[in-house]
C-alpha cells in the first residue's frame, strides 16, 4: 500500500485491492504527519495511511462503518507494515510489529 506515496504525508491514491474473492476500489490517503511506532524491533517512523471506499458504495467492513489505519515504516526500503489498526463499533483492534523474516 505504501508504493506511490514517496514518504510524504497529506498525499492520496486510488488503488483496487483483492480480499478473499473481492475486489474494493478504495482511495487510501496519508494522513498529515509522520507517527513513530515503538515495538520489541525498535522505533519505526511511520506514515500512516488510511483506506477508504468513496467512489464506490462501501463493502465487506467498510459497509458496517469500520476504519482501517496502517503504519508503513519509512526507515529504510523494505516499507515495513509496522502498526494496523481495525476501528469497528465495539472498539478498536491493533496490532505490531513483533519480529520479520525476509523472504529467501
Amino acid at each position: 500500500m505504501a508504493i506511490g506515496f514517496h514518504h510524504r504525508p497529506a498525499q492520496q491514491r486510488d488503488a483496487l485491492v483483492i480480499f478473499k474473492d473481492q475486489f474494493y476500489p478504495l482511495t487510501i490517503r496519508a494522513e498529515e504527519d509522520f507517527d513513530y511506532v515503538l515495538s520489541s524491533m525498535g522505533l519505526f517512523k511511520a506514515i500512516v495511511l488510511v483506506p477508504r471506499m468513496e467512489k464506490t458504495p462501501p463493502l465487506g467492513m467498510f459497509k458496517n462503518g469500520s476504519t482501517v489505519r496502517v503504519w508503513i515504516e519509512t526507515n529504510d526500503s523494505r516499507r515495513l507494515p509496522v502498526r494496523f489498526e481495525v476501528g469497528f463499533r465495539i472498539g478498536t483492534g491493533t496490532a505490531t510489529i513483533m519480529s520479520y523474516t525476509p523472504p529467501k
